[in-house]
């Protein structure tokens, strides 16, 4: 399978997925090296657009989820199946009634990553 990793960029959490589940090729946006927001971003939408799965994770070091929510909204509405991490919402309840939307439009959610891993380890 073909994951798209969406979410924050500071914590490393893309290598921890891949480590724990190597089976699966996956597109990190951290690898690109593109500066320019037009050229990040169309790469960004790219990659989604060629995946099977979009892997969204919303963790705490992230700043705000505008991209994150961005990316899982335009590859659901492209066909791709998407997996939704939440580990804000159990802790800030603004986050919570904000991300109530993307907690429905996900294939399956979960609340903390080694879940998401999970999953994608039965993955095929």
């Amino acid at each position: 399978m073909k994951i798209y990793l969406a979410g924050g960029m500071k914590s490393g959490w893309q290598d921890t997925v891949r480590r724990s589940v190597s089976h699966h090729t996956y597109y990190d946006p951290r690898g690109h090296g593109l500066v320019e927001w037009p050229l990040y971003s169309a790469w960004d939408f790219g990659m989604v657009a060629a995946c099977d799965w979009v892997f969204g994770y919303f963790e705490d070091t992230n700043p705000s989820g505008f991209g994150l929510c961005g990316e899982m909204a335009y590859g659901k509405g492209l066909g791709k199946r998407v997996i939704f991490v939440d580990e804000t919402s159990a802790v800030n309840e603004l986050r919570k009634r904000h991300l109530r939307l993307f907690e429905w439009l996900a294939d399956v959610y979960f609340t903390d990553l080694d879940s998401g891993i999970d999953f994608l380890a039965r993955l095929p």
